[in-house]
């Protein structure tokens, strides 16, 4: 039971983690998206190639961030499946449970 605990507690912690970097990542995009929005209607070739730079730069912002989403849903799901079932059978059980015992002294 502890180490599922402990797996559960390490599972949240990845989980805020991921979630500061998809953050993070989404500020990133939007002051690239902002500078491709200044730079858009540039007609000459320093500004073409500007615009080119901040349009792939863009894609690859995105392309973590799903991948962080991905993994962060995976880990998610994994934290919150259910332990595995456990077994027991009479032989491990004392021979008084479930039993009401009075005992006066």
């Amino acid at each position: 039971m502890i180490s599922a605990v402990s797996s559960s507690t390490s599972s949240v912690a990845a989980s805020n983690s991921s979630n500061a970097q998809i953050a993070a990542l989404e500020k990133q995009i939007a002051a690239a998206q902002k500078q491709l929005a200044q730079v858009q209607n540039s007609t000459t070739q320093a500004g073409q190639q500007e615009i080119q730079q901040i349009t792939e730069q863009v894609a690859a912002l995105e392309a973590q961030m799903a991948q962080l989403a991905a993994s962060s849903a995976s880990s998610a799901s994994t934290a919150t499946s259910s332990p595995p079932a456990t077994t027991s059978s009479s032989a491990n059980l004392p021979p008084n449970l479930g039993q009401n015992v009075n005992v006066t002294a």
